[in-house]
């Protein structure tokens, strides 16, 4: 395994710098495992192929999440004052206690089954991540002493991103470039840049998760968890007791609130990575997902952005405030349960697309892209807009 962990180690450092190609020049040594298969975490690949295509139009919220990423990643822990356990297995026993509270650590990873349990906990769990990352400073010890002050210096307030509590909110509805949320601590209404956060919400949807501060506004650290409108309320007026709060509805262990299905997603859009393929890849007619080239890739993204053209996006709200209750979820205030402009953000961040798109767009297809260019939300808005530019200087 020598040749490997070397390989690891080097895109491990390579990342902590904030070298998206030399992390991948590390991989690309050793892309499969000894025993097959690959050896690398594809989301992984996925997210250090976006900011290697990207490159400075990276947003500074891009690389703070790049930076979350990475802390997960980063299991020298130091003293916890748990004893034995780690920052990682305390954050795997908080997670299991809220599906199971009768269920210990040891259960937990006992055996063969316990390992693959442990992983999935670790891979796929919101709470586990919450934990890690915020409750037991996971993020704040990465950023004392595993990543650089080059790549903390290109990051946008990544050290309040560490304190960022937790809140709940009521999904409203996306319009074009913004998504809408009402806070359930003030009843105010907050506008936040659509990168796909609402993928799997209709509007009246509450859901808890952290605002962090991003360019001149904010935006959620990461997608949030659905939960119930009274859940929400609660840990809105009580972010501190969010855990506690969690556990005693008991919503998680009777799985009407699923924590254990975490989706992979891309830096810079919360549509999970999945998803955004199947969008590549399915095709009317029978075409089954998985099978798109390149250019049927492509095909697709400009087959979306004309579906954006069709969708009015009008004003969502009757005025600044939602009419709802305390104890009420908001109203719907959108139309569309489907939201084309964050799957198109998503589409376009794709790597397939990022790297394909420059070559096969075409002259004629320079009015489509001009027309969605400005609902778009960043960095999609200024990498299309350098696209149309090259388009122009080119005809």
């Amino acid at each position: 395994m020598e040749p490997w962990l070397w390989a690891m180690q080097d895109a491990n450092e390579a990342e902590s710098r904030g070298d998206a190609a030399g992390a991948l020049a590390a991989i690309r040594r050793r892309p499969f495992a000894p025993e097959g298969g690959s050896f690398w975490s594809p989301s992984r690949v996925y997210r250090l192929h976006q900011l290697d295509l990207l490159g400075e139009l990276t947003p500074g919220w891009a690389v703070s999440r790049w930076i979350l990423a990475q802390a997960l990643q980063h299991l020298d822990e130091g003293e916890l004052g748990l004893g034995s356990r780690s920052r990682s297995a305390r954050a795997v026993e908080i997670a299991c206690e809220l599906r199971d509270p009768a269920l210990s650590l040891a259960e937990v990873t006992d055996g063969d089954r316990g390992a693959e349990r442990y992983v999935q906990v670790v891979d796929r769990d919101w709470v586990y991540r919450q934990a890690f990352l915020f409750e037991l400073g996971g993020l704040g010890a990465f950023l004392a002493d595993g990543v650089s002050a080059d790549l903390i210096s290109r990051a946008d307030r990544i050290r309040d991103w560490a304190t960022a509590p937790m809140g709940g909110y009521t999904y409203l509805g996306s319009c074009g470039g913004t998504s809408l949320w009402l806070d359930k601590e003030n009843l105010a209404v907050i506008t936040l840049p659509n990168i796909g956060s609402a993928t799997h919400l209709l509007p009246g949807a509450s859901v808890i998760g952290r605002l962090v501060p991003a360019d001149d506004g904010r935006m959620f650290e990461s997608a949030p968890l659905p939960v119930t409108g009274t859940l929400a309320r609660g840990i809105a007026l009580d972010p501190p007791r969010w855990l506690d709060l969690l556990r005693d509805s008991g919503l998680v262990r009777d799985e009407a609130v699923r924590t254990d299905m975490l989706a992979w997603t891309g830096l810079m859009n919360d549509v999970p990575i999945a998803v955004v393929e199947e969008m590549l890849s399915s095709w009317p007619g029978g075409q089954e997902a998985g099978t798109a080239d390149v250019s049927e890739a492509v095909t697709r993204t400009l087959f979306l952005a004309r579906e954006v053209c069709t969708v009015s996006h009008g004003d969502p709200f009757d005025g600044p405030e939602c009419p709802g209750e305390p104890d009420e979820d908001c109203p719907e205030r959108c139309e569309d349960d489907w939201d084309a402009v964050g799957h198109l953000h998503a589409a376009l961040l794709d790597p397939v697309v990022l790297d394909a798109l420059p070559d096969l767009v075409t002259g004629a297809d320079e009015p489509l892209l001009r027309e969605v260019c400005d609902v778009l939300a960043e960095p999609t808005r200024s990498w299309v807009g350098a696209l149309l530019d090259a388009l122009s200087a080119a005809a």
